[in-house]
């Protein structure tokens, strides 16, 4: 079920984590005020640039994002916003990583907010707390990205045959006991299932809210287990 993917390869480093994940967090933030007409929004563009400086964070962003932060304030389009605006998942599983937030259940969107507080977002100091950054223990991590491998495998499938049913139980269980291999995830006669109700009865809408978050946090976990050399916009869903 998991192949290569699931043995454990090099962990990013603690600090680095911290600082990816904090870096997203200003990239979202600017993604999701770049619309607003308040005059309040246009001043946190211009912090975020500044705490972005400040801290040292512009070798954590690509090159695209970097001019992100850099564009004039109400200059960036409505799809790239919106695109960028799903890392906010990815940040957030790498808090978690980082034991600075909680991760909502894998129907939830997050709420960014208190976790990029928590990572440091525009709170002096922060430049020398990413030095002291401390991930989970390895094998909680490999234990979550294993659950959102095998959701983001099953709900990737489904969207292209979603008239297929499955034993998607079975292929999860430790084959020496009945034990399953992941947690979280819920089922219905042996199959993935969203709210309660078995994936063939989600609405369009909802399935695809879900497969959206599954992938992005999925994403940042495979970064951070060291099976991508990056977790970014080019590797998000659009």
């Amino acid at each position: 079920m998991f192949g290569d993917e699931r043995r454990p390869q090099q962990l990013q480093k603690a600090e680095t984590v911290h600082r990816r994940a904090l870096a997203l967090a200003y990239l979202v933030c600017r993604s999701m005020i770049d619309a607003d007409p308040d005059p309040e929004a246009r001043k946190m563009s211009e912090m975020i640039l500044f705490f972005v400086n400040g801290v040292g964070l512009t070798p954590d962003l690509l090159p695209d994002e970097l001019s992100m932060v850099q564009a004039p304030y109400g200059t960036l389009s409505l799809p790239h916003c919106v695109s960028t605006s799903w890392l906010s998942e990815g940040m957030v599983a790498l808090a978690w990583a980082l034991g600075l937030a909680e991760l909502p259940s894998p129907h939830a969107k997050c709420d960014p907010g208190p976790a990029s507080l928590a990572l440091g977002m525009f709170q002096p100091g922060t430049r020398e707390r990413l030095a002291q950054a401390v991930l989970r223990n390895p094998v909680e991590i490999e234990m979550k990205f294993a659950t959102y491998f095998a959701f983001n495998g099953r709900i990737a499938r489904f969207v292209l045959n979603p008239e297929e049913t499955m034993d998607f139980v079975s292929q999860l269980k430790d084959p020496g006991s009945p034990h399953l291999l992941v947690d979280e995830l819920e089922f219905v006669d042996g199959d993935l299932a969203i709210d309660g109700m078995p994936l063939a009865k989600v609405p369009h809408n909802r399935a695809g809210e879900v497969a959206f978050i599954v992938r992005e946090r999925f994403n940042a976990l495979k970064w951070l287990q060291g099976y991508s050399e990056q977790y970014s916009i080019d590797n998000a869903v659009r």
